[in-house]
């Protein structure tokens, strides 16, 4: 694509494999509910609330765990709820794995010379989404590393993390282009800032909006740009 200057990434679920890891993440804060209240079968439930409130872009893992226990009829502490967030993060880093092909592709698209950013959402805690990147050795890749709903930016599709990820790169926002797995994040995202958009097919979502172009893999890239 000779319209494209720099790219710019999402990280869970585009470089990261991180589904599994959220589901096993999971299943051990509900091994936890479930032993503290006596109780039996929630994680699935557990699950699917976790999924709702990531897809309406609620973050903040501790309050993940509390609106669960609510609209369960159940209460805990804010000690608690810290706990299950650690545990959570702990068994999650520890599942969670780089997709195939993803340092070779980052670093091939180095080498021809194009300029690379991380953009992704906020992990509800100030820093850490920055930490993660660094334990999967990905930090060193990407001339930019932005956190949307950090840095006086807002949370995606608001454009402003893009917008201002294309400032520091000193690249017009048209000449970008974003690759993500969420149409309702990434893509749109992407598109409100006046960017190009890749489609990193990982799991159903409804396609709305269209991006730029559709890939199966990272490594595509490579063949693409």
């Amino acid at each position: 694509m000779k319209l494209v200057d720099a790219v710019i990434f999402d990280l869970d679920e585009t470089l990261v494999n991180t589904y599994p890891a959220h589901i096993k993440a999971c299943k051990k804060v509900a091994e936890k509910i479930e032993e503290k209240f006596n109780k039996r079968g929630l994680t699935e439930a557990l699950i699917q609330h976790t999924q709702r409130l990531d897809r309406n872009r609620n973050y903040d893992r501790n309050s993940w765990w509390l609106t669960f226990l609510l609209s369960i009829g159940l209460k805990a502490d804010i000690p608690f709820l810290k706990y299950l967030t650690k545990l959570y993060w702990e068994t999650f880093m520890k599942e969670a794995k780089l997709f195939r092909g993803v340092k070779s592709t980052l670093s091939y698209l180095r080498r021809k010379g194009y300029k690379l950013a991380l953009v992704a959402d906020t992990d509800g805690i100030p820093s850490f989404k920055r930490e993660r990147v660094k334990k999967f050795g990905l930090a060193l890749f990407f001339d930019e590393i932005v956190i949307a709903g950090e840095e006086g930016t807002k949370i995606r599709p608001h454009p402003s993390a893009y917008l201002l990820t294309a400032k520091k790169l000193g690249v017009k926002p048209e000449r970008c282009l974003v690759v993500g797995d969420k149409p309702f994040t990434d893509i749109k995202g992407g598109k409100n800032a006046g960017m190009l958009t890749a489609l990193v097919l990982r799991r159903y979502w409804p396609t709305n909006p269209q991006p730029t172009i559709v890939i199966t893999s990272i490594s595509q890239l490579k063949e693409i740009l």
